[in-house]
């Protein structure tokens, strides 16, 4: 009669795994190449980023500059140094948003430019 305590326990650490993964794979929701579509004054803009995290942490690449910022329950918050070859200018870029089935839209800003966005991660090359 041990059968159906052994498959309960089965089940239980099935349960626990399942949940493990889950806490484990939430870094890759963001971690990765994301291809930009911002909306600007001057028409609509494309830019890929990448990302990378530590913990709630996150860092990577947005052109030439260094990302810096947070990630925390599906808010992504940015705020780094830019400087704009195009422009001819730096300033500080901004950008919030939320990662909701694996698509992030929000808010992006820099000097006195804004807009939306939304980004889809890219594909594996």
């Amino acid at each position: 009669m041990r059968m159906p305590r052994f498959n309960t326990l089965l089940i239980r650490l099935f349960v626990v795994a399942l949940g493990l993964a889950s806490l484990l794979g939430a870094d890759d929701a963001l971690s990765g190449k994301w291809t930009f579509t911002m909306d600007t004054p001057g028409g609509t803009r494309t830019q890929v980023a990448t990302f990378a995290l530590e913990g709630d942490n996150v860092g990577g690449k947005w052109d030439k500059s260094d990302v810096k910022g947070t990630f925390k329950e599906g808010q992504l918050e940015l705020k780094f140094p830019l400087e704009s070859a195009e422009a001819g200018s730096a300033g500080t870029f901004s950008l919030t948003g939320k990662l909701a089935e694996g698509k992030l839209t929000g808010r992006w800003s820099w000097e006195t430019y804004g807009g939306t966005f939304n980004a889809v991660r890219k594909a594996a090359e």
